[in-house]
C-alpha cells in the first residue's frame, strides 16, 4: 500500500476482521479508522438444526462456506455435530482464513478457489 503516509483510511469491515487491515494500513505510515458498516449475526438456531439435519441426511453435494465468521457462527450454533455431518459433503473454503478455521475445527476442505 504505497503512499498512506499521513493519510486517514476509513476501514468498513466489522471490528475483528477491521484490525488486520488496520495494522497494514498503520506499517506503511496511514491512520486506520473503524467504521464497522457489517455485522454477521447468526440466523434462529431453528436454522442451524435444519441446516444440520439435511447435513445428516446427505441432502447437500456441496457446503460452500463463504467467510470465516460463517465458520464460527455455524459451530456457535451446531456445534461439533456439525463436523461429523459434514463428512458426507465436499466441503468447499473461499479462502485460506476460512479454510484454516474449518480445518482448525476438524473439518476436511477439500475444495479452494486460488
Amino acid at each position: 500500500m504505497p503512499g498512506l503516509k499521513n493519510k486517514i483510511v476509513a476501514i468498513t469491515r466489522n471490528a475483528r476482521d477491521a484490525r488486520e487491515f488496520s495494522h497494514l494500513v498503520s506499517e506503511q505510515g496511514g491512520r486506520a479508522i473503524a467504521l464497522p458498516t457489517i455485522e454477521i449475526v447468526p440466523k434462529e438456531p431453528q436454522v442451524a438444526k435444519e441446516f444440520l439435519d439435511r447435513l445428516q441426511k446427505k441432502k447437500y453435494d456441496y457446503c460452500a462456506f463463504m467467510s470465516p465468521q460463517a465458520v464460527d457462527v455455524l459451530f456457535d450454533l451446531a456445534g461439533k455435530e456439525v463436523v461429523l455431518a459434514l463428512k458426507s459433503t465436499t466441503v468447499i473454503a473461499v479462502g485460506p482464513k476460512t479454510k484454516q478455521g474449518l480445518e482448525e475445527r476438524g473439518v476436511k476442505v477439500e475444495l479452494m478457489p486460488k
